[in-house]
């Protein structure tokens, strides 16, 4: 029924509709795999109106029938990059549920598009003297469709400066992706930014064996690219002689990841069709709060 409906609004709003299913035989098949599986991207389709000579690159129909090409990136206002980021979406979604991409494709598409909606909240926000460390999935390439992005922030300037463009990248990429700060030292009761310094003096005196674990996937994801660089080559040493500590080998055994439970999450985390529902909407909520706190 969601479908007939969707479709039914689609050809009241746009007369050219028979005209593009007939010219582009595969357009109706993406729009009915869409709107089967999730009722966000549903409503993004059903909103689509005429095309116009500024909008015709950002059109959801558009999108469908060239799955090859990325919609071009507009971030002129947050509202726009929103609405660019909702289309990309778009995108991915249709080539996965039309099997053009496999599961790994699908991460890697979804990571850029994490990582080019946090990069237009650093310019938008104009953030200086920052570098944005990608962790988790995000730093892995490996996002899913119910994948928050997990990121840590370096500065060099002065604090309350770097801390306020830290939260206003946060703010902006929230608006399009539900946002966790909350693997950096000390979790939410720590700085929100922190100088290398002060990284590498965490690390050698209270950081936990888990903390290097989840150091494996960091990347320098954008901003200021020489600060970010500085901040993998000081945790890489670090990472790789972490199993030298004298706690690790009781901290790996106690904390294996092999349960029964943390393999369902995983394959549920993979259902395309589910997951696409539950993903982030344009109303999505504000950063998450649910990490783990680290203990000195």
């Amino acid at each position: 029924m969601r479908v007939r409906a969707t479709i039914g609004q689609l050809a009241e709003r746009r007369p050219d509709l028979s005209a593009r299913f007939a010219e582009v035989p595969a357009l109706a098949t993406r729009v009915v795999a869409v709107t089967a599986a999730s009722r966000s991207l549903t409503r993004l389709l059903a909103r689509a109106g005429p095309p116009t000579g500024t909008d015709r690159g950002l059109d959801p129909l558009d999108v469908l029938v060239d799955l090859d090409r990325r919609p071009p990136l507009d971030d002129a206002t947050p509202m726009q990059l929103v609405r660019w980021k909702q289309l990309e979406y778009l995108r991915i979604a249709a080539r996965d549920l039309t099997g053009l991409d496999d599961l790994p494709e699908v991460g890697a598409a979804l990571a850029r598009l994490a990582t080019d909606v946090v990069a237009s909240a650093c310019l938008l926000a104009g953030a200086e003297g920052l570098a944005v460390i990608g962790m988790g999935k995000l730093g892995g390439s490996e996002l899913n469709y119910s994948s928050d992005i997990d990121l840590m922030f370096v500065g060099d300037g002065p604090p309350a400066a770097v801390e306020a463009g830290a939260r206003s990248v946060m703010a902006l990429a929230g608006q399009s992706f539900r946002v966790d700060a909350n693997l950096r030292p000390e979790g939410r009761d720590g700085p929100l930014v922190r100088s290398i310094e002060s990284y590498e003096a965490y690390w050698d005196r209270w950081a936990e064996p888990w903390e290097f674990q989840a150091l494996l996937k960091a990347r320098a994801a954008v901003g200021d690219r020489e600060l970010g660089a500085q901040y993998i080559a000081a945790i890489m040493p670090m990472v790789w002689t972490a199993c030298e500590r004298e706690d690790f080998v009781h901290w790996s055994r106690a904390t294996s990841p092999s349960s029964s439970a943390t393999r369902m999450r995983s394959c549920s985390d993979a259902r395309p069709a589910a997951a696409i529902e539950r993903a982030a909407s344009p109303d999505v909520r504000p950063a998450s709060t649910s990490r783990r706190k680290c203990t000195r």
